[in-house]
């Protein structure tokens, strides 16, 4: 399949091998002003793409192939490049551990288009398939699937600095959080968040990510955070219902950010993920009954934890992530640069015949 729209310029981008212990299929792959192309950031570039993004594409080869499904939440490109920002998410079918991954960015030099509808084959909700749940948490709450999960806000979160992009930060005095529909809820699932937490003393340091639980009955209840254990701040996925089982990680320092996941794969199977790497287990049987609501910020009761935190890419999928997938979700995240590097020009195959694309030089 050809570039839609006679795209002009492309460029490739590179998935490190060495960055990826087993290959992945769909991986919502994260792309960033730190590994894309100079061109594409510098709004003063006669070839750069339009400024709002609505001509890029992504696809498997150099005159398309198949085009890949994709979500621009951020794109700020500024004068020569200085400052700008960039959050761009591809799904990208197959990554592999043996070899780099190729996969093609592609854009116009003339003319506008626009971007593809959000339920698009291609488009932003395609990426995200396979979540119930995915927040970005650049300015709110709000669901990136299409599962049409209507969000609502108590009080004002606030706009913060995120890990990646703009975050939510939530001071427990104004009992601020968002709220979404858990949809039908069952095992295995997979909660994940990156938290950031400012507070003196332990107790205070602790945070929650995001929450499944019974908006009616607060003692039925998953959560993603951190918790105090032993006087200490700690990572933790907590589950309350029959009983209460939690799964510590790692000490959680204030000024911080960690990324979390937490996988419940049985009730009596919960793993803490923190930082990409196992950090603790649970086998303690608990059941849960009656999880209908995902609540960001605080538990299913409505209580905010801690002093004052930030949370940023909030997710709930209702499938167990494999301990490679998540160790590449944290490599990606955490250093953007290393995961994906612009390819060498002489490498890209030339353009099919007939497709006026200009290999970037």
């Amino acid at each position: 399949m050809a570039w839609p729209n006679s795209q002009e310029r492309y460029v490739d981008l590179d998935v490190q091998a060495s960055k990826v212990s087993a290959t992945l299929t769909d991986f919502p792959l994260l792309l960033t002003a730190a590994n894309l192309p100079a061109e594409v950031l510098d709004s003063d570039d006669a070839n750069a793409p339009q400024s709002d993004a609505g001509d890029i594409r992504f696809g498997s080869a150099a005159d398309g192939g198949t085009q890949y499904a994709f979500e621009i939440v951020d794109y700020t490109p500024t004068s020569g490049g200085i400052g700008a920002t960039a959050e761009i998410w591809v799904k990208v079918p197959s990554v592999s551990s043996s070899v780099d991954t190729t996969l093609y960015m592609a854009w116009k030099t003339s003319g506008t288009t626009s971007a593809p509808a959000a339920d698009a084959a291609n488009g932003s909700e395609a990426v995200w398939s396979d979540y119930q749940y995915v927040g970005h948490m650049k300015t709110d709450g709000t669901d990136a699937t299409g599962n049409d999960v209507s969000v609502s806000t108590a009080g004002t979160p606030d706009d913060a600095t995120g890990k990646i992009g703009g975050g939510q930060r939530i001071v427990t005095t104004n009992s601020e959080y968002y709220r979404a529909s858990a949809g039908t809820f069952g095992y295995p699932v997979t909660l994940q968040g990156w938290t950031y937490s400012v507070g003196s003393g332990e107790d205070d340091r602790s945070v929650r990510a995001v929450c499944l639980g019974d908006a009616s009955a607060t003692g039925q209840q998953l959560n993603l955070g951190a918790n105090t254990s032993g006087g200490t701040s700690t990572t933790d996925v907590q589950r309350v219902g029959s009983a209460t089982g939690h799964a510590f990680g790692v000490a959680n320092s204030a000024s911080t950010w960690y990324m979390l996941h937490g996988v419940i794969a049985a009730s009596n199977d919960c793993e803490n993920f923190t930082d990409g790497v196992t950090a603790g287990t649970d086998t303690t049987t608990v059941t849960v009954t009656g999880i209908d609501t995902i609540s960001i910020l605080c538990s299913a009761d409505s209580t905010p934890f801690g002093d004052e935190g930030t949370v940023d890419e909030v997710r709930v999928r209702y499938s167990a992530l494999s301990a490679s997938w998540i160790a590449a979700e944290y490599n990606n995240q955490n250093d953007p640069a290393t995961f994906v590097v612009e390819g060498t020009p002489a490498a890209v195959a030339p353009p099919a015949a007939g497709n006026p694309i200009a290999m970037i030089l």
